[in-house]
């Protein structure tokens, strides 16, 4: 399933996907995002293309889904 578009039908998609989730496994989802995924982001913006423009496309998802996020990536970009 794609996860995202311009117009932003695709990340609705995921977001139905994430409130059809048990609460364990969006607690889950959020904790590998924070842990793993968003610690990742400043370094691969920074990479050769095209892996910026995938962890744009990435990062519109995540803040979408979960706009808090965005305190998380800016404690890890000033890192």
């Amino acid at each position: 399933m794609p996860l995202m578009t311009h117009n932003g039908h695709r990340t609705h998609n995921v977001m139905c996907l994430v409130g059809r989730a048990s609460q364990n496994q969006r607690d889950g989802l959020k904790a590998v995002v924070s842990d793993a995924v968003l610690p990742l982001i400043p370094a691969v913006l920074e990479e050769e293309d095209p892996m910026p423009l995938y962890a744009l496309k990435l990062l519109v998802v995540l803040l979408d889904t979960h706009p808090t996020w965005a305190l998380h990536l800016q404690r890890y970009a000033q890192k």
